[in-house]
């Protein structure tokens, strides 16, 4: 029976089976979450300065060492998923096509830009609750900026003006691509953003003492 989509002030109807009309179904199988839009490189920008900035100061600390390297153990682990693969042993094709991805990440990109980007999506998460509607949105973001970084996961659509997507993997391969990530890089990502929320508490309450301070000069 085809009825008005759950989202709520979305005047459209639903498939006939579904409960979200066609967009905000392919926003729940693309982005984690019905209501969710897609997290730009622009948008993520300043987080991922945020993060250089704090590795800067940091220069000496084997936080960034240990992070890569532990990247780097998730990108060998998928080399020996595609292995066995390869030598006809079964297993699960959604982790074989999450294998496949990081293996692509792992040739086309540096491991400090694949930490750098992690680290940026946990600080956009502590910084604004409210941008990614649910956990499921998170990693699906997490893996949409990580496979934004290289070119080989762009496709061009042809008819008038080119445009140009990002191609899509089943959202089974995406959670499990997360969660690889997530265990490996997620610990120093929450740190990150408790310490840069520490970091802004200060600065807030340095300027609301510098206020006070002014409305008693004489």
């Amino acid at each position: 029976m085809i009825r008005p989509c759950r989202v709520l002030g979305c005047g459209a109807h639903t498939t006939r089976y579904g409960t979200f009309c066609p967009t905000h179904k392919s926003n729940l199988r693309r982005h984690g979450h019905a209501e969710q839009t897609a997290v730009t490189k622009a948008e993520l920008a300043p987080f991922v300065a945020l993060v250089r900035k704090r590795i800067e100061k940091n220069a000496d600390n084997a936080t960034w060492a240990h992070s890569e390297a532990r990247w780097q153990t998730v990108v060998d682990h998928a080399r020996a998923i595609l292995g066995e693969a390869k030598r006809g042993v079964p297993g699960n094709r959604y982790e074989r096509t999450a294998a496949s991805e990081v293996v692509v990440l792992g040739e086309a990109v540096t491991p400090r830009a694949i930490t750098e980007t992690v680290f940026a999506m946990y600080l956009l998460q502590e910084h604004d609750l409210r941008r990614l509607r649910s956990d499921e949105a998170f990693r699906a973001q997490l893996i949409h900026r990580l496979r934004g970084l290289t070119e080989a996961n762009v496709d061009e659509w042809p008819g008038g003006r080119a445009k140009r997507l990002q191609r899509d993997i089943p959202p089974r391969a995406v959670l499990i691509m997360a969660q690889w990530i997530g265990e490996a890089l997620g610990g120093v990502g929450v740190h990150l953003a408790r310490l840069e929320a520490r970091d802004r508490e200060a600065r807030a309450a340095s300027a609301a003492g510098l206020a006070e301070a002014m409305r008693e000069l004489q």
